[in-house]
């Protein structure tokens, strides 16, 4: 657990919490496809970060109100890689970081292993001691070095993006226990250096019950959170997701009248994608949907977990992130048309200012691509809905 490191490496770096360091992090969004999809050539392992997102989009988002960025980052990438690759793609994120501390922002180097792949969450977390876990807690040392040694007091690196999809682990070592290894390298390696950590359950809301901070004075430690409930609205039509890729049509928030729409919606979905017989699974899903309520005063509820957990482990508020939160609409079973638009800004504005109440930063997911807030298109247009829901009142 990290609690015990409260006596070890964090007190003997005395880093103390006496006067409580404000949060960089108010108002983010997440920046993908730069440093999670490694597609470079001629022996780059990424391509150049402007084929994806220009100073000026960087300057039309900080004028747009987000005053950080989380930025993915493939570890198996660099760790996979030949030491001149490796120093020459860390040499282009931190041209990035440079050029988004010159558009104002500040940034969360986020740690994002590729689900399944050679270093993928699964085959890192096998063992403490392993070589893949040895070698990732190397490469995140050495990040961190970097990033304290760039000298910008707004930039931090977040340990690992949904180390687990349990809670708590029963079969093998629980992420915790690989966490507070990391935890204690890392912050001997780069005490001044802003720090995120996570729970499991895919960093959920109820992945904080196994995360223990209590004790520790680290005012440069930060808790990420995220939330994507109900997870059948947010991901309706997924093609990834055995759950939820025969849904669409749902509307948010859930009204009886939408129910019977829904299941012709969803049938036509199934047909035209051609999906495989569900057994009236996916009936099943849309009828539990319909049959629940669930709108702002329940996102409220659920993030207010967050809330009390933060206050019993002595985090200050400012210091919990909602750093994932968004609704797939762009090749998603929930459409693009002008309904599907205002079910999903309203997700996303009570979701918003549900982590504004409770005093959390949060970054919504994402920039471009199927859950983002722009179009992929020459314009890369900023999404007027979602700017009044996100920043609205």
């Amino acid at each position: 657990m990290l609690k015990q490191l409260a006596r070890s490496a964090v007190a003997a770096l005395a880093l103390t919490a006496a006067a409580h360091a404000a949060s960089p992090f108010h108002r983010g969004v997440n920046v993908t496809r730069l440093f999670d999809s490694p597609q470079g050539s001629g022996g780059e392992i990424f391509a150049p970060w402007t084929n994806e997102i220009s100073p000026a989009e960087l300057a039309r988002l900080r004028g747009a109100g987000f005053d950080f960025i989380r930025l993915p980052v493939d570890p198996g990438a660099l760790i996979a890689a030949s030491d001149p690759a490796r120093a020459a793609a860390i040499g282009q994120l931190f041209d990035f970081l440079r050029a988004a501390q010159h558009a104002g922002f500040a940034v969360i180097v986020d740690l994002h292993p590729r689900p399944g792949g050679e270093f993928g969450p699964g085959a890192i977390l096998t063992s403490p001691d392993g070589l893949k876990f040895t070698q990732y807690t190397a490469l995140a040392k050495l990040l961190a070095t970097r990033l304290q040694a760039s000298g910008n007091p707004r930039l931090a690196l977040e340990l690992m993006n949904e180390p687990q999809s349990e809670c708590v682990r029963t079969s093998g070592t629980d992420w915790t226990v690989f966490q507070s290894r990391l935890y204690r390298d890392v912050r001997a390696a780069a005490p001044l250096l802003n720090l995120v950590v996570t729970g499991g359950c895919n960093s959920s809301v109820d992945g904080l019950q196994n995360l223990h901070l209590a004790g520790i004075r680290d005012q440069r430690l930060f808790v990420m959170v995220h939330f994507y409930e109900p997870h059948l609205f947010t991901h309706q039509g997924a093609p990834w997701s055995a759950l939820t890729r025969g849904l669409a049509g749902l509307v948010y928030p859930p009204v009886a009248s939408g129910e019977e729409q829904t299941l012709a919606t969803s049938a036509a979905w199934a047909e035209q994608r051609r999906l495989p017989p569900d057994e009236g699974d996916a009936a099943r899903r849309i009828r539990d949907y319909y049959g629940r309520p669930f709108d702002g005063t329940q996102i409220k509820d659920r993030l207010g977990i967050a809330a009390a957990w933060a206050d019993r482990q002595e985090i200050a508020r400012d210091h919990v992130i909602v750093g994932e939160f968004g609704v797939m609409s762009e090749g998603g079973g929930l459409g693009t048309d002008a309904a599907a638009m205002r079910s999903r800004a309203q997700w996303l504005h009570d979701v918003s200012h549900a982590a504004t109440s409770f005093g959390f930063g949060w970054a919504v997911w994402g920039y471009h691509g199927g859950f983002g807030i722009v179009s992929d298109n020459a314009e890369r247009r900023l999404d007027p809905g979602v700017m009044l829901a996100l920043f609205g009142k």
